[in-house]
């Protein structure tokens, strides 16, 4: 569905909180989506079980449902037929391109797909367990079909961060090689278009083959947060302050309730300078958990508006969050504090 450009496709954060929402037709008003897709999936043997349905969030509504009964090996054909009804019951018209895409199989091995998923699972934690988990999976989907594109993107990913490039001496080398497979292998995949769009700028400066690859891959995929998230840094760090802030912002839009999204949106605002605006983003989000990252970038914006006693405060709670000792962390920043002033 999040290849569809008609449709809005919530993120995994915000779509697991609706889901677990007590009162889903406020949360569902909060993240402005009208229609919800529900289901379960039951494995036996080779046999799988798919029921969906589709609701309005108004009133819980079925607008639509279907149970598939079909063998594991048709699991993607399941996965284009369900897109293309819930697309025709939203009165949304298909492309003949969009429908070519959602006709795209990404491997033809079911245990590579098992294993695939399985590491974008540990990817997300991103911790440096989770990171080295994901790793292993990818690199087992790979060894079950040597032409699947998302997982030499999934490695690449995990090589480019901070938690990868820490644990191995060539994850540069890795990332770079990586990401240039899953190009090669899935053209026509978006994944695998970000992906090297963030091994181009962050791990080598190629700012214009960066940008070339982060606007195929919003053609390919239109609602991935993650690809408007880390477009929006690239035009930031380029001067286009604004654009940069659309995308930002429009990766907030398709995942509300993610952190990352709103430290994403944060730091594009302060790099624009807008450290008001980049204050109350986080302030004024009281349903997202603290994290640090988020709260030191406040803390910076307090000190580049002058206000030193509030951007203390925020280092102390993000200190607090992560198990560090506020009060050295606050005797860092007071001193920081004084150069500020003495400079003027």
């Amino acid at each position: 569905l999040a290849k569809i450009p008609e449709l809005r496709v919530l993120g995994r954060n915000s779509a697991a909180a609706l889901k677990s929402a007590k009162d889903r037709r406020a949360t569902a008003q909060q993240l402005k989506v009208t229609a919800f897709l529900a289901g379960t999936v039951r494995k036996s043997g080779n046999q799988l079980r798919i029921t969906a349905q589709l609701l309005n969030t108004d009133d819980d509504a079925l607008l639509w449902s279907e149970v598939y009964d079909r063998e594991m090996r048709e699991i993607f054909g399941m996965q284009t037929d369900l897109a293309e009804k819930v697309a025709d019951r939203l009165n949304v018209k298909l492309s003949d391109t969009v429908r070519q895409r959602l006709a795209l199989k990404p491997t033809k091995d079911l245990e590579a797909y098992q294993l695939y998923l399985e590491g974008r699972y540990f990817w997300s934690t991103r911790t440096s367990r989770g990171v080295a988990s994901a790793i292993e999976f990818f690199q087992q989907a790979i060894q079950k079909d040597s032409n699947y594109a998302q997982a030499y993107a999934g490695l690449a990913d995990c090589y480019s961060s901070w938690e990868g490039l820490a644990a191995n001496a060539d994850g540069v080398v890795k990332a770079k090689e990586n990401a240039e497979n899953a190009v090669r292998l899935g053209p026509n995949v978006g994944e695998a278009h970000a992906t090297l769009g963030f091994v181009r700028e962050n791990l080598y400066g190629d700012w214009q083959g960066a940008e070339m690859e982060f606007k195929r891959a919003l053609e390919l995929d239109p609602n991935n947060a993650s690809v408007h998230a880390w477009y929006g840094i690239h035009l930031a760090r380029m001067g286009q302050y604004e654009a940069g802030i659309r995308e930002a912002r429009l990766a907030q839009e398709l995942d509300p309730l993610s952190s990352l999204r709103s430290w994403v949106l944060c730091w594009v605002l302060t790099a624009g300078r807008q450290y008001d605006a980049a204050i109350a983003q986080f302030e004024n989000n009281l349903r997202l958990p603290p994290s640090q990252p988020a709260r030191h970038r406040v803390g910076d914006c307090y000190f580049y508006r002058g206000l030193y006693e509030e951007g203390i405060a925020a280092f102390r709670k993000a200190a607090l969050s992560h198990g560090d000792d506020p009060e050295k962390v606050a005797q860092r920043y007071d001193s920081l504090r004084e150069a500020y002033v003495k400079s003027g």
